[in-house]
């Protein structure tokens, strides 16, 4: 049986010759096994599109409705492959027979009726309504689930089928979910990033006075996102003025604990932001599971986002907040925390924890702030390990070459008629106090970095025209140099 089955199998694939298959149906080839799939010859007689074929089998065994692995019959495959010509044939067959078919109504709305209407009915049928009530007659059933648990109304708004979904609101359930929770209501703001926004457009004209369509708003899926979730995580700003009177709490949380505004904080959705705190600031503090909207927007470097949340409220600035952007990095989120009085504090060492996370252009970034601020960060002393180091000493330690460079050469240049630059520079290579027993810093470079130390020198010599200057006064240690261990 099994040979049968898999020579007629092989003529409808590759030969496709119907007066064969003819022939081996008249010698009672087996058309009721299945292959590994489920399917049938059936199943692959409608993937060749020979009508001929088709019509052969159907009029030796009748029509065969049997699903195969994936939970496909013929006729939802004919539709598939966009067979015109098959799929008017078995619905012809079907009407006769009063077979069911529960899923074709479900395919038409997946694929959009403009196009499966002319598959399904012939150039006669171009009337929507018309359509659908012609799938009542054959046993459709509307509320039909594919795999991830999509009715026809959900596929027709995934889609933004306008016409398929005004026809199918009339009669379908409207509260049906998918698997993962989704709701009418979700599915349609899901599409918003096609701008496609017709099927939610119908919605909210059709329930402006529906209490509990009103409620889909608020219906969660499985990770608890709402709608609204969906859109300040997509950014469209249009969508979210449209459902926003939906809302009297905008601060609902997922099953990670985020808000929208968490969202579109992660998202750099500016606008949005914008949109969110201005219709409530409320949760602009709450965290998800780790982490508030300040710390996101830090993390995003978006100044403006950040500047955003500080003026509505957010009071979670701290001191681990701007060194968190210093070693991550994060140059124009600093740039607007340092806009607060938070630099003037005194354990805050912004170039120190530049220069551990060796965050070159950090360090060049707040060398390059205002004369006062980089007075204020190049003058703080920190201790370590029980030595007091300066930015430059610390660098030194830490043999980070680049930053030392940074410093000498920032200090050096930015402003040659502010002497206040060159006083901080020589500050910074004075022999001082902590130094007792501590090599001070032009020893380090000559030990460490020799370059750097003769670059040290190349700047004691200051020429005009008349005559050259040598000022060595705060390099009066040099000559001295301690046994290196």
């Amino acid at each position: 049986m099994q040979n049968n089955y898999d020579f007629v199998l092989t003529t409808i694939r590759l030969i496709q010759q119907d007066k064969i298959v003819k022939l081996l149906l008249d010698n009672n080839a087996d058309v009721h096994a299945v292959d590994a799939y489920g399917n049938t010859v059936f199943h692959y007689a409608i993937r060749s599109g020979n009508i001929e074929i088709v019509k052969t089998l159907v009029e030796h065994i009748g029509m065969l409705c049997k699903k195969n692995a994936e939970q496909r019959d013929p006729l939802q495959i004919s539709v598939e492959h966009g067979n015109k010509e098959i799929t008017n044939y078995l619905l012809d067959k079907l009407s006769d027979s009063h077979t069911k078919n529960p899923d074709l109504v479900h395919i038409a709305a997946m694929k959009g009726y403009a196009g499966i209407i002319q598959l399904l009915y012939d150039a006669t049928l171009h009337n929507q309504r018309e359509a659908i009530a012609t799938l009542k007659t054959i046993g459709a059933n509307h509320e039909a689930n594919d795999y991830l648990g999509y009715t026809p109304l959900l596929c027709a708004a995934l889609r933004d089928n306008i016409e398929v979904f005004e026809d199918l609101w009339e009669y379908c359930c409207k509260t049906k979910v998918s698997l993962f929770g989704n709701s009418v209501v979700m599915v349609a703001v899901k599409n918003v990033k096609n701008d496609s926004i017709n099927c939610l457009k119908f919605m909210i004209d059709k329930i402006k006075n529906d209490e509990i369509m009103s409620k889909m708003f608020m219906l969660p899926n499985l990770r608890l996102n709402t709608p609204l979730h969906v859109v300040a995580e997509a950014g469209n700003i249009e969508v979210f003025k449209m459902i926003k009177d939906h809302y009297t709490n905008i601060y609902m949380r997922n099953i990670f604990l985020q808000t929208p505004l968490h969202l579109a904080v992660l998202k750099g959705h500016v606008n949005l932001v914008t949109e969110l705190l201005n219709k409530s600031t409320y949760g602009v503090n709450l965290k998800d599971r780790h982490q508030t909207p300040l710390i996101l927007a830090i993390k995003a470097n978006s100044s403006k986002i950040i500047s955003l949340l500080l003026k509505h409220g957010a009071s979670d600035l701290t001191l681990d907040l701007l060194n968190l952007a210093i070693r991550e990095g994060k140059l124009e989120a600093l740039k607007e925390l340092l806009k607060t009085p938070l630099i003037d504090q005194e354990d805050f060492y912004p170039l120190h924890v530049a220069i551990e996370n060796k965050q070159i252009d950090v360090i060049k970034m707040l060398l390059n702030l205002d004369t006062k601020k980089v007075k204020i960060i190049t003058d703080k002393v920190l201790d370590i390990y029980g030595t007091k180091m300066t930015c430059l000493d610390y660098a030194l330690k830490r043999k980070y070459e680049e930053g030392v460079k940074a410093i000498l050469e920032i200090l050096c240049t930015k402003d040659k008629q502010n002497i206040t630059y060159r006083i901080l520079w020589q500050k910074l290579m004075y022999r001082r106090e902590s130094h007792n027993g501590y090599y001070s810093p032009i020893q380090m470079m000559i030990l460490y970095m020799p370059n750097m130390a003769n670059y040290v020198f190349t700047k004691c010599i200051s020429e005009n025209d008349e005559k050259k200057e040598y000022t060595y006064d705060f390099l009066e240690d040099i000559y001295y140099m301690p046994n290196a261990k």
